[in-house]
């Protein structure tokens, strides 16, 4: 097998999302990332034999399609219609979400004035995994990974009811970020974040896919030149075609594999979920004794044969969202949670061009970047416990701003609404007929209609 069925599988799913959707969505961005590794799985069963559950990995892609266009058959119409202009943002709004850009921007600051620029280090390979280096709890380096992305699409969508600087700065922090980190696919992220932020807002124009083609080479470039810095890039014969190739298929894959072969045996017989959420309580919260490991640093020990003691540098490795669900809930439910994660994905889209709640924009941008993550990449934990720390730190000071702050825009508007109420009088009595109390018997008197005014008859 050479990959055949895996992209068979993808191409129908791209083409029922382009035919029922009649456009170009985040969805369909999501399934063609997700292609290449599924390819390359197929060929790493094919080289090394077939992993248990693989079934399971091939229905992910489908299942979450299906919960997508579940959403376009039932949903539309109560998340919002595709391709509205996205509400703007005013007033204390614009100042809360401003403050949270500084304070995001101003931590990934901090996080290279600690830590230098591993780019230009002497060693970008090892330097660039040395996040975690510049404390603060994690503030910094969780603003420089998840922070910004979640601010640069946010901004991408809503920037029409925002200052231009807020915008500007978020987007060039982003840039030189993604510059300075290292890694071979920094710009290439970018371009991703920027493609997710125009297909939120609506339908993408030709001129926009032409104009972008500069952004694709120029991403490609770097990560040629950054790839010829590493030690193993260079030893391998650079960063060509083949070794492209082979980065976006086979290695990509091959820590699912290893992780579908391993299943519950590198945990003790634990859902892997569980198991890692056990590790990162005791290692970020010293809460218990959690496994040493996590199950992905496992894994690495597998595929790079590196031994888990005496203090080896482990190479971080991806397992994919399929794998990780596998060995935590199961391949049945497995299908079941890419379906559902479809159908929360189409209905998030749907609801940011919708509102102008600033915070329900960040939860449904949030879990949309969670979602394309975790399902490219694994780590559920991981990725649970970091986007939701990088949403708890951009809402707490939006919060604040907008409970404390009031623009006077915002008070004369209230003014105006207060002094425009109509007060509250006693009824009136009006041109209409009025019920008087008329003779009906010797002894007796009933309500009856009289006609007021010119509509009494003349005697």
């Amino acid at each position: 097998m050479t990959g055949f069925v895996s992209a068979a599988v993808v191409l129908v799913c791209l083409g029922a999302l382009v035919g029922i959707q009649r456009r170009i969505t985040p969805a369909f961005l999501l399934v063609l990332s997700m292609a290449p590794i599924l390819v390359g799985f197929e060929m790493v069963c094919a080289r090394l034999g077939p992993a248990p559950h693989n079934w399971a990995v091939y229905a992910t892609v489908p299942a979450f399609t299906g919960g997508v266009l579940a959403v376009g058959r039932r949903g539309g119409k109560a998340g919002g219609r595709a391709g509205v202009r996205p509400a703007a943002l005013r007033g204390s709004r614009q100042i809360g979400l401003a403050v949270s850009a500084l304070i995001v921007c101003g931590l990934t600051v901090t996080h290279f004035s600690i830590v230098g620029v591993p780019a230009l280090s002497e060693n970008p390979e090892i330097e660039r995994f040395n996040l975690g280096a510049s404390g603060l709890f994690g503030l910094p380096s969780r603003s420089v990974l998840f922070g910004l992305p979640i601010l640069a699409t946010l901004c991408g969508v809503k920037y029409d009811g925002l200052p231009r600087w807020v915008t500007g700065m978020v987007w060039a922090v982003f840039v030189l970020s993604r510059l300075a980190l290292g890694f071979k696919g920094g710009l290439v992220e970018v371009l991703v974040v920027l493609l997710i932020a125009v297909l939120l807002r609506g339908r993408v124009r030709p001129a926009a896919v032409i104009s972008g083609l500069p952004l694709l080479a120029l991403a490609l470039c770097y990560g040629a030149w950054i790839g010829n810095q590493y030690q193993t890039v260079a030893r391998s014969g650079g960063a060509s075609l083949g070794y492209l190739l082979d980065r976006l298929t086979i290695v990509a894959a091959s820590p699912a594999w290893y992780s579908l072969v391993l299943g519950r045996t590198a945990t003790q017989g634990s859902p892997v979920f569980g198991y890692d959420l056990r590790h990162f309580a005791a290692h970020y919260l010293g809460l218990g004794s959690g496994p040493v490991f996590a199950y992905d640093e496992i894994v690495s020990s597998h595929v790079t044969g590196t031994p888990l003691t005496g203090g080896y540098f482990l190479v971080p490795v991806t397992t994919g969202g399929a794998a990780y669900l596998i060995n935590s809930v199961g391949p049945v439910l497995t299908v079941a949670v890419a379906g559902t994660l479809g159908y929360a994905w189409q209905r998030c889209c749907h609801r940011i061009t919708a509102t102008r709640e600033v915070l329900v924009v960040l939860v449904c941008i949030v879990f949309i970047l969670a979602t394309r993550t975790f399902l490219i990449n694994g780590g559920g934990a991981y990725v649970v416990v970091n986007y939701g720390f990088v949403l708890a730190l951009l809402a707490i000071p939006y919060l604040v701003v907008v409970t404390v702050v009031r623009t006077p825009q915002e008070n004369d508007a209230r003014r105006r609404c207060r002094s425009s109420a109509p007060a509250r009088t006693a009824p009136q009595p009006g041109p209409g007929p009025r019920r008087e109390l008329c003779p009906v018997g010797r002894h007796q008197y009933a309500a009856q209609d009289r006609p007021r005014g010119r509509e009494r008859p003349e005697s």
